[in-house]
């Protein structure tokens, strides 16, 4: 694996860390869990915060010598897609911090007699 090989090791930890902590909250929002509401946010913070950083990287990026056409729609085609987990992430929070949602995840839920 050469120099790549620290690299994707690190990368493997961290990817495991996230399906983990997705796992975890997906399991506490089937629950109705207040922590997982909290979880949600964050995570859509972070996915907003980083899809706002690969617009601006795009918007911003020179164009350069380029006189291709191609070059020039993949570079659009890449901001547009990195628009959509900029939205995605902006979509949660907004639903996340509705009230009805709050009051739903905050509501306290009474264990069925079966399970007693």
């Amino acid at each position: 694996m050469g120099e790549m090989g620290p690299f994707l090791h690190a990368s493997a930890i961290s990817f495991i860390c996230c399906g983990v902590w997705g796992i975890g909250t997906g399991i506490g929002l089937l629950r109705a869990r207040r922590w997982a509401r909290i979880s949600m946010l964050a995570f859509s913070c972070l996915l907003a915060t980083f899809g706002t950083l690969c617009v601006a990287t795009f918007v911003f990026m020179p164009n350069g010598d380029v006189s291709s056409w191609s070059l020039v729609l993949l570079k659009w085609f890449s901001f547009l897609f990195a628009l959509i987990p900029t939205g995605l992430g902006a979509l949660c929070v907004i639903y996340f911090t509705r009230s009805n949602v709050k009051a739903y995840f905050e509501a306290t839920r009474k264990i069925p007699a079966a399970f007693v």
